[in-house]
């Protein structure tokens, strides 16, 4: 008899994709930031929900837009982490650096058109983040309360224009 394989966690697969794309380092050299304090407990999941929509994408942009705009955003994220972690620490010259040296010898539209897809694609990982924010909220919410025998959770558009 076969045995069953267990699933693997979302943690496990965010790292099966980590390990398909290329490491980036940033180019600044920066000291190391201050250790930042554990996420508690409950948000352990929420963090591994968005690592894991993070590294998808980054695989998505690898393999449709190439290994150059690839690298260019995960310095770009690098870079926008580091000044969050360090409140600013690092200022304008790390993303200045980023854009001459990444964009610097590309004609002005290719230029245009990398800033265009890079801006589309934080936002697309903005909006995956809430979409996970958002479940977990929920999926918290739910286990916390539940509903009353006289409440209805979800009524219907329809029974909303009722009066």
């Amino acid at each position: 008899m076969k045995s069953l394989e267990r699933p693997k966690t979302h943690y496990e697969l965010y790292l099966e994709i980590r390990s398909r794309l290329p490491m980036v380092k940033s180019r600044a050299p920066v000291s190391p930031p201050e250790p930042a304090a554990p996420a508690p407990l409950e948000e352990a999941p929420l963090n591994d929900d968005v690592r894991l929509l993070g590294a998808i994408l980054g695989l998505v942009l690898y393999e449709h837009q190439g290994a150059a705009f690839y690298t260019f955003i995960e310095r770009l994220r690098q870079a926008s982490k580091t000044a969050r972690e360090r409140l600013g620490e690092l200022g304008f010259q790390e993303f200045e650096d980023i854009l001459k040296t990444e964009l610097g010898d590309r004609p002005i539209e290719e230029q245009v058109r990398w800033l265009e897809d890079a801006a589309a694609a934080f936002r697309l990982f903005l909006t995956l983040t809430g979409i996970a924010e958002g479940y977990h909220q929920r999926a918290t919410a739910g286990a916390s309360t539940k509903p009353s025998a006289t409440s209805t959770p979800n009524p219907s558009p329809s029974s909303r224009l009722r009066t």
